[in-house]
């Protein structure tokens, strides 16, 4: 399920800053990560099998490779962060809550799909505690149809009503 298609926006497309349309269009892109395979950062972002010879050749001769993948999905998350309180009284902050939310379990694929590689999985880990800070600090936000699902991922605490 998608959280970007039940978002409020407006008609215009580019009512949306550039700055935090570039960061929508990463978030979304992680979003779309399934285990077990990997990503191409260089020129056109793009996504491989992890046990693929093409992916593999593909992934070597554009220099890519798992510090490169965690450095991008490290940018996308201080920009994400920045991005948050730059923005947290617009808005876009929701829009911006939503996307990351999502992007949340496809970075979380990654570390599956590198489940062999403990510092880059530790690494991953890190990466999705910085996520969840965001999260629950603005879980108000999420769209109510993720709310109780992402209490049971993410282990957020309940509201006392």
């Amino acid at each position: 399920m998608n959280v970007s298609n039940n978002l409020k926006l407006s008609n215009h497309s580019s009512s949306i800053p550039k700055e935090i349309r570039d960061i929508l269009i990463r978030l979304n892109f992680l979003s779309k990560i399934k285990t077990g395979k990997k990503i191409n950062t260089y020129g056109k972002l793009s996504v491989v099998d992890s046990d693929s010879w093409i992916g593999a050749f593909m992934r070597a001769i554009s220099h890519e490779n798992r510090q490169v993948t965690l450095n991008f999905i490290i940018s996308i998350i201080d920009l994400t962060t920045t991005a948050i309180k730059n923005f947290s009284n617009t808005e876009f902050l929701r829009i911006l809550i939503n996307y990351l939310y999502n992007a949340r379990s496809g970075i979380a694929n990654l570390s599956s799909t590198y489940q062999g590689d403990l510092e880059f999985s530790s690494s991953i880990e890190v990466c999705l505690a910085s996520i969840d800070m965001q999260l629950n600090k603005h879980k108000h936000l999420i769209d109510t149809i993720y709310h109780t699902q992402m209490e049971n991922e993410v282990d957020l605490p309940k509201d006392d009503d």
